[in-house]
């Protein structure tokens, strides 16, 4: 029904609840065994990212791994390329947006 009079006594408001806008990121690896899995309160950069790998991953690296990553920026910026060599990594670097090389 429309009404050129007015509402019919009805009203309506979007009631925003709380900070339902918050966001939580996970990060995770896999290699033989489950890796720590992180929550990540903020925006990864390239040394926040470096950090991660630092703490987590290079120490427990084989030589012979293949470390996997897609192609996020603060993966493919210059300063984490030269984060692998300098340490020695070998790394595949996938695709944007390319969840069938996924394995979880």
């Amino acid at each position: 029904m429309f009404n050129l009079d007015g509402s019919y006594g009805h009203y309506y408001y979007w009631k925003k609840q709380g900070n339902i806008n918050h966001k939580t990121k996970i990060w995770w690896w896999i290699s033989d065994d489950m890796g720590r899995i992180d929550k990540i309160f903020q925006n990864i950069n390239s040394d926040a990212y470096q950090k991660m790998l630092i703490e987590n991953v290079v120490k427990t690296l084989p030589e012979a791994a293949i470390y996997q990553q897609d192609n996020a920026t603060c993966h493919d910026s210059k300063s984490t390329s030269t984060f692998f060599s300098s340490n020695n990594i070998q790394h595949l670097a996938l695709p944007v947006l390319s969840p069938d090389f996924n394995i979880i």
